[in-house]
């Protein structure tokens, strides 16, 4: 039977779509990608989006210039202008107009301020400090760029010291604060704060990296993931405008106070790469909720084909312990971390000298006993004297790779070492820290990184010392 000519398709009768609805729907296309790249390697990206940030990159170096050097900018120029920065400031931009009055929370050495004064040209800037020396840094920038701070203010001040009457004299249009949440102890706190001293039409324009992205620097306390960022911003009564991934690496939050669309929300969704076809979202991702650094009194390896030392060490020691070459067989030796419900881990490990170390596995290890999954440590940070490990759970990461999928919660992590025939060494692990994967109706509590105190006490020491020694 002949098959029927396509006929005209009827338009479909006009919709009562308002304009909220239309920027909902976005709004919840870009958490879903963010959800979906949150569970991926930069491996495993689509091709799609490999394109896009290619693109991304591309118009960043067309259209953002390098500042010139300043003392204060030492060796973070190439850190500043890596990729991945390049992008993130080029599309901070894009929040930005010419007559804004610009609040800047957390300026550091004061890449982001000249960009700002020399191309997005506000009407007014301040930028704010915690620490002096960035403060200077930034000045120093001015100067060696030719940058007019006639219509600036630079003034050392923390975030949680932005109150009623600082906002009343600085009056500002937009808040950018990158790279500052994963920085501080009470992420929430901060935007907290800032929710109930900024008035309904600011826009607050927030970037931290990705979940899975930068988690070897000790120097961030807090992860995101897309769960969290919900949470945060929720409690502090902001309404999320817009969200997005920046080259597969920074978040980027837009919120305000008021729930009504920004006038500028449709100039930044305009201009923002498109969102990926995403045709697989984890329905209940991992939320980190609790971040603790492990500092056992007692050092065990369960896995008798890999160690037969036990060692244990008094509880109101420095974490030191001397191993005789009896204590331990074929040269090898342990470290025991209880981490339950493991989801990453870091670990801050010397070798000493690192030619004597022949190899390094790490295991998790369930609830009973049971081997759940193995890394394997990469070639590329093999050589290198101390290095931080990053042990991920459900990926590979940038210094180790899954030999195993776990199928079982880990409970542990045993981090074995192995020497050459007739070596010995010092293995020191400075320090230690885990994210575990709490129930999803779990409350968010501040996700940090402790890092180790100065202040003596036992209790707070972060070091673990160990001498293996192989005859």
């Amino acid at each position: 039977m002949p098959s029927a000519e396509p006929g005209p398709v009827a338009a479909p009768p006009p919709s009562p779509t308002r304009p909220e609805a239309l920027f909902d729907a976005v709004l919840r296309a870009r958490f879903d990608e963010l959800r979906f790249l949150e569970t991926l390697t930069t491996r495993e990206r689509p091709q799609a989006l490999v394109a896009r940030g290619d693109a991304e990159l591309r118009r960043a170096r067309e259209e953002l210039a390098p500042l010139s050097p300043w003392p204060g900018l030492g060796d973070r120029k190439l850190a500043y202008e890596d990729d991945h920065n390049v992008v993130r400031i080029r599309r901070v931009l894009d929040y930005l107009d010419a007559h804004d009055r610009v609040l800047d929370v957390g300026i550091g050495r004061g890449y982001l301020t000249g960009v700002i004064l020399r191309d997005a040209q506000p009407a007014y800037y301040c930028g704010v400090d915690i620490e002096e020396k960035f403060v200077a840094s930034t000045r120093e920038m001015a100067a060696a760029n030719g940058l007019d701070l006639t219509r600036a203010h630079l003034e050392c001040r923390s975030l949680f010291d932005i109150d009623d009457a600082f906002v009343a004299r600085h009056r500002p249009d937009v808040v950018v604060m990158l790279e500052v949440l994963e920085h501080l102890p009470d992420p929430d706190a901060a935007i907290a704060h800032l929710g109930r001293v900024l008035p309904d039409p600011t826009l607050l324009v927030v970037t931290v990296p990705m979940l899975g992205r930068f988690e070897e620097v000790w120097d961030h306390y807090s992860v995101f993931d897309t769960g969290r960022i919900r949470r945060i911003w929720d409690a502090a009564d902001l309404s999320i405008q817009y969200v997005e991934s920046v080259h597969d690496t920074w978040a980027l939050v837009a919120a305000s106070r008021s729930s009504e669309p920004h006038p500028r929300l449709e100039r930044i969704v305009a201009t923002a790469p498109s969102a990926a076809a995403v045709d697989r979202v984890p329905s209940a991702p991992p939320v980190f909720h609790k971040l603790s650094v492990s500092s056992p009194t007692e050092v065990e390896s369960t896995l008798a084909r890999h160690v037969r030392a036990r060692m244990s060490l008094p509880s109101r020691s420095c974490f030191r312990q001397e191993l005789q070459s009896a204590r331990l067989v074929e040269g090898r030796g342990a470290f025991r971390f209880v981490m339950p419900a493991m989801v990453v881990a870091r670990v801050d490990l010397e070798l000493d000298p690192v030619t004597a170390v022949e190899r390094i596995d790490a295991i998790g290890v369930g609830v009973d006993g049971a081997v759940v999954t193995e890394w394997e440590l990469r070639r590329a940070t093999a050589s290198a004297p101390r290095r931080t490990l990053t042990l991920r759970r459900d990926r590979d990461t940038a210094t180790a790779r899954r030999r195993s999928t776990p199928n079982a919660p880990i409970a542990e992590v045993h981090l074995v070492v192995r020497l050459a025939r007739g070596a010995s060494a010092t293995v020191t692990v400075h320090r230690c820290a885990f994210v575990t994967a709490g129930d999803v109706d779990a409350p968010s509590g501040p996700v940090r990184v402790q890092r180790p105190t100065q202040d003596g006490l036992p209790a707070r020491l972060r070091r673990l010392r160990r001498t293996l020694t192989r005859r």
